[in-house]
């Protein structure tokens, strides 16, 4: 029989205690660490959404409420709205009292009067705020025809900063662009059109080729028409043209193709 030593036996156990609590508190570190970072982390994504709710809150106050003419609506809002057979209307108002909001907003009504009348017209709007500028962009589906539908479109560009209406050769110049760029632009994506109809068999190359697909676009030229507008601080242009024809163009026609993007990014400073 083998006798154990008692002596041993205890260093042993001792031994064994001491690299359990090592492994405990190690594992008590980690676990520490852990928290604490995930701590630091919701820390500072919570201080970074208040700062994001200032500096947004704060550039509206300043930007904005000295202003509008009515400090208690957008800048922006609809000031007429109907649903007349399924047909939508909501007509626009620059809520603002300086430059040349009042002249718009008369001419939103001289534009929009005509297709109201008739009950079959869709009529609506976006708009958008990149920087100092307040883009509007008014859209026109006028079903109240003898043949196929008509779309219209009128964009405003409105210099916050002294209420001025900006020309489309101000917004080209400061966007960087020149009027070839914009007609290529334009060109290639009417090309593209032309490409994808034929790939997905609504245009036979053989019996229409491009001139024939410009042709069904009822269109004067490229650069005819032009709607300037600027979304999330890039550059657009929304372009009327023809989306039927006898070959059944419509079902290959959506609403964002009307939408020609310019550029992504001004080149001057607000």
């Amino acid at each position: 029989m083998i006798m154990k030593d008692p002596v041993r036996e205890r260093q042993q156990r001792a031994r064994r205690r001491k690299a359990y609590a090592a492994r405990q508190r190690s594992q008590t570190k980690k676990a520490n660490n852990t928290n604490r970072m995930i701590l630091l982390m919701a820390v500072a994504i919570f201080f970074i959404i208040i700062i994001i709710f200032y500096a947004v809150n704060r550039t509206k106050d300043l930007n904005f409420n000295d202003i509008k003419e009515n400090k208690n609506k957008d800048i922006v809002y609809t000031r007429y709205q109907k649903d007349t057979n399924n047909y939508q209307v909501e007509v626009p108002y620059v809520n603002m009292n300086i430059g040349v909001a009042a002249g718009i907003n008369e001419d939103i009504v001289l534009f929009v009067n005509d297709f109201m009348d008739t009950n079959k017209a869709y009529i609506g709007y976006q708009y958008n705020i990149s920087g100092h500028i307040l883009s509007l962009l008014i859209q026109v589906v006028d079903y109240d025809v003898e043949t196929v539908p008509q779309t219209y479109f009128r964009s405003y560009n409105i210099n916050l900063s002294n209420g001025d209406l900006l020309s489309d050769g101000a917004i080209l110049n400061y966007y960087g662009v020149d009027a070839s760029q914009v007609e290529s632009i334009i060109k290639n994506q009417f090309q593209d059109y032309y490409n994808e109809e034929v790939e997905e068999g609504f245009i036979d190359p053989n019996e229409c080729n491009m001139s024939c697909f410009l042709k069904y676009r009822d269109m004067n030229g490229y650069m005819e028409n032009l709607n300037y507008f600027i979304k999330d601080s890039k550059l657009y242009i929304y372009k009327p043209f023809q989306v039927y024809s006898v070959l059944g163009e419509e079902d290959y026609f959506k609403d964002s193709d009307f939408e020609f993007l310019i550029a992504h990014e001004p080149v001057l400073e607000d």
